[in-house]
């Protein structure tokens, strides 16, 4: 079931079809277009219609990049360039500080900003050794632990434009 209190518009979900009121079909991928927080909460969308649906017949989509778990010292760089240090269990709880501040809460477990996806987390570095910020976040010496992978779409193409990309001809077969 997806949660209506942290589900944004335009996340996506799968549809379950639990009450069957809806004319989706089971296991389709739906777009959220408006949160309601009431009766009905969520508007979706998918290939064109849109449906009002309650929460239980949404379930999240699966986490395909999980983000390590961060720890104090860590440094993540945002979808916009900035740097910023992990700063765990303080009295304001998991925060971020340095070019952006905030609230580590406001991201899902793919990196993802609730809201800006400029701020999407796209890379998590550990320092090399204890240093201040005098160097920079981006300059201080530091490994690479995880970085933000966008799946890469399929391309349609035909078997004409398949030949011409290879610059031979092809013969399409199904997979077995």
């Amino acid at each position: 079931m997806l949660d209506k209190n942290t589900a944004q518009v335009g996340d996506y979900a799968i549809y379950n079809n639990s009450r069957g009121y809806n004319n989706f079909p089971a296991g389709t991928k739906v777009k959220i277009k408006y949160n309601d927080m009431g009766c009905t909460p969520f508007h979706v969308e998918a290939d064109g219609e849109m449906n009002w649906v309650d929460e239980d017949e949404l379930d999240p989509l699966p986490v395909t990049n999980p983000m390590p778990e961060l720890k104090t010292g860590m440094v993540i760089q945002f979808a916009n360039g900035s740097y910023s240090q992990v700063f765990m269990d303080t009295l304001k709880g998991n925060i971020f500080s340095g070019d952006e501040c905030g609230f580590l809460c406001s991201f899902n477990a793919d990196g993802k900003h609730f809201i800006n996806p400029l701020g999407n987390i796209v890379k998590i570095f550990k320092p090399v050794h204890n240093q201040g910020y005098r160097q920079g976040l981006q300059d201080m010496e530091k490994t690479l632990i995880w970085e933000h992978e966008e799946p890469t779409p399929a391309k349609e193409m035909t078997e004409a434009e398949i030949s011409a990309a290879l610059g031979y001809k092809v013969k399409v077969v199904a997979d077995e």
